[in-house]
């Protein structure tokens, strides 16, 4: 724990970033002899999830204890070009699969669909899968907010506002 605890108290991010940017000056083919950027990424995670598995906390309601879990909230990715969806989708998968860590996405799944099959294309289709098939084995557990008609909406403001008091 004492050796990563430096690592901790300290981000990473700069000193990754200045490193990319001095591979600017460098007219390079392959960068395969180290472990680039991705791989100095890997490590400071893995600082992150050895921390997160050493550490527990205690909880008092529930008089247990319980291991230290980090939360990301990922949120309009379907306003995103279909790169970024694909990136962001490839990275959940590979960087949090077995990690102390929870994800959220908040999305409109119709267009993260259609950006996974237009990444994908013939060959999702002559599989006979889809881009929903693909989401399903990222989110295991869906929750879709149903639409609201206008009477709902009216009925919703119409009680806020009743049980609230305006200045």
């Amino acid at each position: 724990f004492f050796s990563i605890l430096p690592f901790l108290l300290k981000s990473q991010g700069k000193d990754i970033l200045q490193q990319v940017k001095s591979f600017e000056k460098y007219d390079r083919e392959s960068f395969v002899a180290e472990t680039g950027f991705m791989g100095k990424v890997k490590k400071e995670l893995e600082y992150l999830y050895d921390f997160l598995q050493s550490n527990y906390i205690d909880c008092d309601k529930y008089e247990c204890r319980r291991k230290v879990r980090l939360t990301t909230f990922i949120d309009d990715l379907d306003r995103c070009s279909k790169e970024t969806i694909m990136s962001v989708l490839e990275a959940v998968i590979l960087l949090l699969v077995d990690a102390p860590i929870s994800c959220y996405l908040a999305i409109d799944t119709r267009i993260v669909v259609a950006s996974i099959e237009d990444h994908f294309g013939e060959k999702y289709a002559k599989a006979g899968l889809d881009g929903y098939e693909f989401l399903e084995k990222i989110v295991q557990v869906p929750f879709c907010i149903p639409d609201l008609d206008k009477g709902c909406k009216m009925n919703f403001i119409t009680k806020t506002l009743d049980s609230s008091e305006l200045d």
